[in-house]
């Protein structure tokens, strides 16, 4: 399913401003190279934005974005997840996020929501429809617990 409120550098929605600007200085602060948004992705509360150093922003297309809602009977989007697929050069990269059910209850119907969104994510871009069909994925679940300064210490 396509967010059809993003533009094309990412998207319109004002609620996301503030992050997107406090992410690109975290990774500026970080690691002193500038980083330009290549595309942001939301589903209720879940919150995708992919960004590449600015020197590379040439080499880097085919930039698609989809979303799976696995909430109440799968259309509430309060469960879910977001992705994000790119070429840089020659390589495919898919990168994921989600909010799943908590809870050791919770085991069985978190496996069954990661499939789900397995099986929903798709892009329109041949030889490259789902999440598994990259060379290069990245995936986290609630990562919320992360600040935005331990998540740039990781680039």
């Amino acid at each position: 399913m396509k967010d059809q409120a993003s533009t094309r550098a990412g998207l319109a929605d004002t609620a996301v401003q503030p992050w997107r600007f406090e992410i690109q200085s975290a990774l500026y602060t970080a690691t002193g190279i500038e980083y330009s948004l290549i595309r942001d992705c939301r589903l209720l509360g879940v919150y995708l934005a992919v960004f590449v150093r600015s020197d590379l922003v040439l080499s880097v297309y085919r930039v698609l974005h989809a979303t799976a809602a696995v909430g109440v009977m799968n259309t509430v989007p309060n469960k879910g997840g977001v992705a994000i697929r790119c070429q840089v050069l020659e390589s495919s990269f898919c990168f994921v996020t989600s909010h799943l059910a908590a809870g050791a209850e919770n085991t069985l119907r978190r496996n069954q929501d990661y499939q789900s969104i397995l099986a929903h994510i798709r892009f329109e871009e041949p030889g490259y429809e789902s999440i598994l069909d990259h060379e290069y994925v990245d995936g986290s679940s609630s990562a919320r617990s992360r600040s935005i300064h331990q998540l740039a210490s990781l680039v």
